[in-house]
């Protein structure tokens, strides 16, 4: 935190995200459920990287034609051995055309989407057992084969 109390972002890790073709349920009488497999990737943060483990998912559920709630669980795989399990929880919003074409896979530019979560870490690396008591904030970008995503640490 910053000596006047008000609070910085640090930058903590980018990371590139693979995913395969999503699946949906269609609508629900709630919404469209959507289920994105993650399928690899890679991590980077500061002295660390790593891959992105297949077999992760991110949850959506399209609530209208611009909004799409998420929630993603997966899990880096670092080159030191050790592991980071991510949730991440956040929201999509867009202009109904620029949701239609992120859910077609097609390219969308960054400024179309408001695009944030709120990802929690759990670590077996003794020198990031920090990163569990701490807030973090992320922001993605939807590209037709991956997620850019870059989380930053709420100091």
């Amino acid at each position: 935190m910053a000596a006047d109390g008000i609070p910085v972002l640090e930058p903590f890790a980018t990371a590139s995200v693979q995913v395969d073709a999503p699946a949906s349920m269609g609508e629900t009488g709630r919404g469209v459920r959507r289920f994105v497999p993650i399928i690899g990737g890679t991590v980077e943060g500061d002295g660390w990287r790593g891959t992105v483990q297949p077999g992760g998912i991110d949850y959506q559920w399209i609530t209208d034609g611009k909004r799409a709630d998420l929630e993603a669980r997966y899990v880096f795989d670092l080159d030191n051995g050790f592991q980071i399990y991510v949730v991440n929880r956040g929201f999509r919003v867009g202009s109904q055309d620029a949701l239609r074409r992120v859910m077609q896979g097609e390219p969308v530019s960054p400024g179309e989407i408001y695009s944030y979560g709120i990802p929690t870490f759990e670590t077996n690396w003794p020198a990031l057992q920090w990163i569990s008591d701490r807030l973090f904030i992320a922001g993605g970008r939807r590209l037709p084969d991956r997620v850019e995503i870059r989380y930053f640490q709420l100091k």
